[in-house]
């Protein structure tokens, strides 16, 4: 995964390519990273939802992830194009697709700030 630099500080982690046949995002180390956002964008298909998930376990496995949150505890569950703050500060990040069909094309941009 290539981030972008965006100042210097800031970085933009794109992750595309989600659709019915690579329903996971590789995961993201984001640990030394904070005030982290997300941006979903494409095609859901008729039932597609995109829910963006972390973990503090050293290497994860496939049951070590829970959905992350708004500031309004809210989980980041997306079912139509959007961007909102991610509240916590995990160590792993990951996008996970369901109920995709062959319309579903998704693109997620996680953009955080760095020291």
């Amino acid at each position: 995964m290539l981030r972008q630099d965006v100042d210097g500080h800031t970085y933009i982690y794109p992750i595309s390519g989600l659709d019915q046949n690579n329903l996971t995002s590789e995961r993201l180390n984001l640990s030394g990273l904070f005030e982290k956002s997300v941006q979903v964008l494409g095609n859901f298909g008729a039932a597609g939802t995109l829910t963006i998930e972390g973990s503090n376990r050293k290497t994860p496995g496939a049951n070590d992830w829970s959905p992350l949150n708004d500031p309004f505890g809210n989980a980041l569950i997306f079912s139509v194009e959007g961007l909102q703050a991610i509240l916590e500060h995990t160590i792993w990040v990951r996008a996970l697709v369901a109920s995709a069909d062959g319309d579903t094309d998704l693109e997620v941009l996680i953009a955080a700030k760095g020291r």
